[in-house]
């Protein structure tokens, strides 16, 4: 059953988180010092030290020295079955403060549902990310969290392979690359994707650009094939998507679509798959007087939060949260058992948020 977690204070939901690592034993003697705490339950100094005191209250813990760490006053309790492998290490590029807002509320659900089962969720980043050759870094970071169960998040190639080789556990949060075999959860991009290139086709257009950056993500790639795919079933006249890459800045993305509209044809629909993404090109277009959707649609391929702040209301695709959180915590329990995953592959529907920024092709669209 999902928690009612906007009935909680985040004082409240850290004081639980705490007292259940007490419990479990993760902890004795005392806790750790309060800034390892705010970093490792990724919460604010304030917040945590209210969690403090409701369990000092409770005679949890006992009153003391903030830098030290706090006397543990309970006896931590027998946890049945737990097993040697109580830890889910999920590898990111970045860190939370950084992490988009409906990726944030994934890793909050998250960290609450394996909580649940005395599980441990930590937030990791390495470097590994940023190299070609990453294998010396992962078995460092393997060395440090031994009997970790992985979440590799916005994870490169080259991760992804080291991780399958090695026969480790861990589960993919977004696609796998080719020839990947590691169980992964993600939302339905490619039906999303094939949606939007048949819900523009039936608006008239034609010239179609999915912009994307050129970090070589698997969900990406799904989108740009899920988009060929469609329109090589139109017949082969049909001129197929263009995919333009851009080096990730709010620069360069400008300066491609500065390009992309002096192009002969110029794109009248444009596909975004990131939410930087969708909100500069919205801006973009608009500051150069250019209308959407009475000369260029819009349609972003994902959610955020921020989707509902924009005006105009920019046509978009979402997932249902707890729906993908429950799948992957319940992968990660599984091969935390041992077991053989039976569903490696788990994708979670999108549903089509109709908005305001796609409408029909001109004639110009339709050469």
């Amino acid at each position: 059953m999902e928690q009612a977690l906007p009935t909680k204070t985040y004082a409240q939901q850290a004081a639980e988180l705490i007292r259940r690592q007490i419990h479990a034993g993760a902890w004795r003697g005392k806790l750790p010092p309060e800034r390892q705490l705010c970093q490792r339950l990724q919460i604010a100094r304030n917040t945590l030290r209210r969690a403090l005191r409701m369990l000092e209250q409770e005679g949890v813990v006992a009153p003391g020295a903030r830098a030290l760490g706090r006397q543990i006053t309970a006896r931590p309790r027998r946890v049945r079955n737990a097993g040697s492998n109580r830890q889910v290490v999920l590898l990111s590029p970045t860190g939370l403060p950084v992490f988009p807002a409906n990726a944030l509320e994934e890793v909050d659900r998250l960290r609450t549902h394996l909580f649940e089962v005395g599980f441990r969720l930590e937030i990791v980043t390495s470097r590994a990310f940023q190299v070609a050759h990453p294998d010396g870094l992962l078995e460092e970071l393997v060395r440090k969290w031994p009997q970790a169960v992985w979440v590799l998040y916005h994870s490169t190639q080259a991760i992804q392979h080291w991780f399958a080789r090695r026969g480790l556990p861990a589960v993919i949060l977004g696609h796998p690359h080719p020839g990947v075999e590691l169980p992964s959860v993600d939302k339905d991009i490619a039906a999303a994707a094939q949606h939007a290139v048949a819900t523009l086709w039936a608006k008239g257009h034609r010239n179609i650009v999915l912009l994307r950056p050129r970090q070589e993500l698997g969900g990406f790639l799904v989108m740009a094939k899920a988009m060929e795919e469609f329109m090589a079933r139109r017949g082969p006249a049909v001129r197929p998507p263009v995919t333009v890459q851009h080096d990730g800045t709010k620069r360069g993305l400008c300066r491609v679509l500065d390009q992309l509209l002096v192009s002969r044809p110029p794109p009248l629909a444009l596909v975004t798959c990131l939410t930087t993404d969708v909100v500069t090109t919205l801006t973009y277009l608009l500051h150069r007087g250019i209308r959407v959707p009475g000369e260029v649609s819009l349609l972003y391929l994902l959610d955020d939060p921020v989707m509902e702040c924009l005006v105009p209301a920019v046509d978009h695709y979402r997932a249902n949260s707890a729906v993908l959180v429950r799948r992957l915590a319940g992968l990660l329990l599984q091969i935390a058992a041992g077991a053989v995953v039976r569903q490696p592959r788990v994708r979670v529907m999108c549903d089509y948020c109709r908005g305001e920024t796609v409408g029909p092709a001109g004639p110009a669209s339709k050469v």
